[in-house]
């Protein structure tokens, strides 16, 4: 890795976050790492959602060593491998904990964690005006735009929840794209994942 402390984001969508992070702005992400310690040194609170308790336990001590003291680093074991149905998902304590946010009180968000559909379009009333929504491998769920290049691996061409998709009884994804039809969507590729930005209006 050629930037071993950046986030696991498209470089394109790193710069674009350098820019529309402000030092007061607030957020939340599923999936920890370095987008953690990013975010945290570019904005004033970051509430941070973790599944893997190894990892988890890497990640903060990595905070206290660094004496990062501006995340609610939080700690929501399951593994979803194999779990598809989102009646189940959304009982689940990590997707609930989108209910613990209070509408309009965001501003940005990162879905890099499963249910990444479930999470993505349940946090959509939580951003403000002019805030940010990242879905990391945005590919795997949604069909990238063709003038995204480079082509990434595990691109799909039908989004989950629509007929010829992998799971076409998914209702999350396609709420997800009516309720962002009018945001600001900016794709990005690497060649190797693909990063989508989302602005809300």
């Amino acid at each position: 890795m050629v930037h071993p402390e950046e986030p696991s984001l498209t470089p394109a969508a790193i710069r674009q976050l350098q820019r529309l992070l402000r030092p007061d702005s607030v957020g939340i992400e599923w999936g920890s790492g370095n987008t953690t310690r990013f975010f945290a040194r570019r904005t004033r609170h970051l509430v941070s959602y973790e599944t893997d308790p190894s990892y988890y336990a890497q990640i903060e001590a990595a905070l206290r060593r660094e004496g990062i003291t501006n995340v609610d680093y939080r700690l929501v074991p399951h593994d979803f491998e194999g779990e598809h149905d989102e009646d189940v998902m959304h009982r689940n304590p990590l997707v609930r904990a989108v209910d613990l946010v209070g509408e309009g009180t965001l501003d940005y968000a990162l879905i890099d964690s499963a249910p990444r559909g479930c999470l993505a379009h349940g946090i959509l009333p939580k951003i403000k005006a002019g805030g940010v929504v990242v879905v990391d491998n945005a590919n795997w769920f949604l069909p990238p735009p063709r003038d995204v290049r480079p082509p990434a691996p595990g691109s799909v061409t039908a989004m989950f929840g629509t007929p010829g998709s992998t799971f076409p009884n998914h209702r999350c994804w396609p709420a997800f794209a009516r309720a962002t039809a009018t945001w600001d969507a900016r794709w990005s590729s690497n060649g190797i994942q693909m990063t989508l930005i989302l602005i809300k209006p």
